[in-house]
């Protein structure tokens, strides 16, 4: 980013950014006239507009609701340059600074937010893709898809580790032989079967081999 000094009117001029305009009868963005759905763009709005389309919006210059999200500006809107005046951006001093700190806290926003959000509306189709191969649009339609069969990590399986037996018991409890890793489902049903066969008196006592021709 390009400054100089303007020593007439004491202001700095940044050769690389362009004044949007001040007037409050068309959306700064699109350039529709007033309506209904104007509003006065929120200062994170602004500093978006400033980072990511390299132009500068002073405070109370109106646009669109569709073309925000939690007072932010969407990464993917398209500024309306026809019938524009592209003029560099000349500022005073004070707003420079102004700028900075507000760039500062929008640092340090963005640093203690969480690192990875697709919630996160400024996410554009390019870092979708990115990070999951998919659109925007693919993505939305993918976890509407599964998110009603993810369960949450309050209810799923917790690992135990085995309990030894206490000295003078035979067995352990129900409660304990349920939470410990050596009873699983499939010993349960094995177990179950032995119960049945063992019913018989026959299958109850030991079984010697030169019986087995015979069962």
């Amino acid at each position: 980013m390009d400054i100089g000094v303007d020593e007439d009117k004491d202001s700095l001029t940044i050769e690389n950014i362009i004044f949007a305009g001040s007037g409050h009868n068309k959306c700064i963005i699109c350039r529709c006239e007033v309506h209904g759905g104007l509003v006065v763009m929120p200062k994170p709005a602004r500093l978006d507009f400033l980072v990511l389309k390299l132009m500068y919006a002073p405070h109370g210059v109106r646009n669109c609701t569709n073309h925000l999200s939690n007072n932010r500006l969407l990464p993917d809107v398209e500024v309306n340059m026809e019938n524009r005046q592209t003029r560099i951006a000349k500022l005073k001093p004070s707003i420079i600074l102004q700028l900075f700190n507000d760039l500062l806290g929008l640092l340090q926003e963005a640093s203690s937010a969480a690192r990875l959000d697709f919630m996160d509306p400024c996410l554009a189709n390019e870092d979708y893709m990115a990070w999951t191969g998919w659109n925007k649009q693919q993505f939305e339609d993918m976890f509407t898809l599964v998110s009603p069969h993810i369960r949450s990590s309050c209810n799923r399986y917790e690992p135990q580790i085995p309990v030894y037996l206490p000295k003078g018991q035979k067995q352990h409890t129900t409660k304990e032989a349920n939470e410990a890793r050596l009873v699983t489902k499939v010993r349960w049903t094995v177990e179950s079967y032995h119960a049945r066969l063992k019913k018989w008196r026959f299958f109850s006592d030991r079984i010697e081999n030169q019986s087995l021709p015979k069962l």
